[in-house]
């Protein structure tokens, strides 16, 4: 039985013992950040073992100590966390604490605000890395105050610069593509990236696509938005991903395609979980990204031009009438499959 943080702990001794009901405390941590405790008393029920345990805390009030390695109490905070948030969160987190490897074992209130601030400083990655890196050092901070840590908290007045946009589009380059394929399975959602780049959908557009609107037998999806010319296209249901949207359909026969936890999601919440998962890979992508992926991938294939430019909804191959020939839709799965 645990207590409260600094309030020691009932615990059941193994063994056939007459009083196995042991009392302990923790008085302090070794230098690997390791609790060291002590044992008060043994008691042959719980109930004699929790009065003695609650006397003794009014005798002597909890002083908290912090002798701990900043690697441990990244630990316990994960712990603390991992029930309420998602894994590509934790992922994430993990990740941004890498960039703390220099300082893992030293301790939180012997860090200074400058050896935080030349972290960001010196930080080649985009701005939303460094902010993860910010958030989780603000998350240590808060996460120590949780344990009656007084510490001062050096993450309040940490600046990671201004958020400049960028207009530019990078394509994910061979190895980042296989290195979301690798990781389907271990990385939740993972598959909503994949899908994204092998259909070159915008996000808006992704979130909208309907169960009803996808047919898996002659692997066509209709979907998209923005302009006349992107509004409900054709796009044709590359092999690569096919598994992915069978399994996110399920055994459903309507309704959104993208669900998490069984509930449509907004732009916002498709960032975040896009957000995190470069993170966890160590990636620098933004959602658009995807989309110029498609375009890259088909055009490095020798695909052809008009299929690309109608499935991606380019102006100027509108279709006013939005009736496409059997050739064009043939056309649309050659130049998918020619993405194999």
């Amino acid at each position: 039985m645990r207590g409260i943080n600094g309030k020691g702990s009932i615990y059941t001794l193994a063994g056939n013992r007459r009083k196995k009901f042991a009392v302990r405390v923790t008085i302090g941590y070794d230098e690997d950040g390791k609790p060291i405790r002590e044992y008060l008393g043994y008691f042959e029920t719980k109930i004699e073992a929790k009065d003695y345990l609650d006397k003794y805390n009014l005798e002597h009030p909890y002083t908290p100590k912090l002798i701990t390695k900043l690697k441990y109490l990244f630990e316990e905070f994960i712990k603390y966390k991992k029930d309420s948030i998602s894994k590509s969160t934790l992922d994430s987190y993990k990740y941004s604490f890498n960039y703390l490897k220099e300082f893992h074992n030293s301790r939180l209130e012997d860090l200074t605000f400058m050896q935080l601030q030349n972290i960001l400083n010196n930080c080649d990655k985009s701005y939303s890395t460094k902010k993860q890196i910010k958030n989780v050092i603000s998350h240590l901070y808060k996460f120590a105050l949780i344990n009656q840590i007084n510490v001062l908290d050096n993450s309040r007045l940490l600046n990671i610069g201004k958020n400049i946009k960028s207009n530019k589009r990078k394509a994910f380059k061979k190895e980042e593509i296989q290195l979301l394929f690798d990781n389907l399975g271990i990385i939740e959602n993972i598959d909503l990236v994949i899908i994204m780049i092998y259909t070159g959908l915008r996000s808006t557009e992704f979130l909208n696509i309907e169960i009803e609107n996808i047919d898996l037998e002659k692997r066509i999806l209709i979907g998209g938005g923005k302009t006349k010319a992107g509004t409900d296209r054709y796009i044709a249901i590359s092999n690569k991903i096919l598994p992915l949207i069978k399994n996110r359909i399920g055994d459903r026969e309507k309704g959104k395609l993208v669900l998490i936890n069984n509930k449509e999601i907004k732009y916002s919440k498709l960032n975040e979980i896009f957000g995190n998962i470069m993170l966890s890979l160590g990636l620098n992508h933004l959602p658009h990204d995807t989309r110029h992926t498609f375009a890259t991938l088909l055009s490095n294939a020798d695909a052809n031009t008009a299929s690309i430019r109608k499935m991606m909804g380019h102006s100027s191959y509108e279709i006013t009438e939005k009736i496409y020939t059997h050739k064009e839709i043939t056309e649309f799965i050659n130049a998918v499959d020619l993405l194999e």
